[in-house]
């Protein structure tokens, strides 16, 4: 699987999207259902799917889009990923 990626870095924007997909719908459909178990407020569920879906549409539109310059792209949604994992914490 790794030896696939570098043979093809452009993978890893699908592979973003699809784990940016996936927080997305837990955050905004699944833990918003157990508010009161996680003591999350819906509000801040809500605005932090959004910005996992926004990160979602932006890896998939790489991924089909970018032909060449990807590299600045990719570093862009890495240092993205990083600050929500910091605003998330």
């Amino acid at each position: 699987m790794v030896n696939k990626i570098i043979s093809n870095p452009k993978k890893l924007f699908l592979i973003d999207s699809l784990g940016a997909f996936i927080t997305a719908f837990l955050l905004g459909v699944v833990l918003t259902r157990f508010e009161v178990v996680f003591g999350m407020p819906k509000t801040v569920l809500y605005y932090l799917s959004l910005i996992a879906l926004i990160f979602s549409i932006y890896s998939i539109c790489c991924h089909f889009l970018l032909e060449k310059n990807w590299k600045p792209y990719l570093k862009g949604i890495i240092i993205a990923n990083l600050t929500y994992c910091l605003i998330t914490t």
